[in-house]
């Protein structure tokens, strides 16, 4: 007998992170695979070739949840930007740090992420 929620399970088994924000709202993250980064980029248009502008397009689309309410992944500007919005700064602060906890700290880390 497990004491875990399905939703405590169904977050285990997706990679999903899930941090609060100092608004206290919880946020589901998960890092773009491949086929999201593309997509990412072609709903940013032209914006896309804005290096500052796709990283906050990116840690907006890695939220998948607020709270109890799941996030549809942005298909066009508008959309990534009603997502930015809603965030907030103390939204995509949060989501900045738990990205910056996925980036290699030293040289053989970088290394080895390469390999990998």
């Amino acid at each position: 007998m497990t004491d875990k929620t399905p939703t405590a399970v169904a977050v285990a088994s997706s990679n999903i992170t899930v941090v609060k924000d100092s608004d206290g709202r919880e946020l589901h993250i998960k890092k773009l695979n491949t086929l999201e980064g593309a997509k990412l980029t072609r709903a940013c248009g032209d914006a896309a070739s804005n290096q500052p502008y796709m990283i906050y397009a990116t840690l907006a689309a890695s939220v998948r949840q607020i709270d109890d309410t799941p996030m549809q992944f942005p298909k066009s500007v508008d959309q990534v930007e009603s997502l930015i919005g809603r965030l907030d700064d103390a939204g995509m602060e949060a989501v900045a740090r738990w990205a910056e906890s996925l980036a290699p700290q030293n040289q053989d880390d970088v290394w080895s992420a390469a390999k990998n």
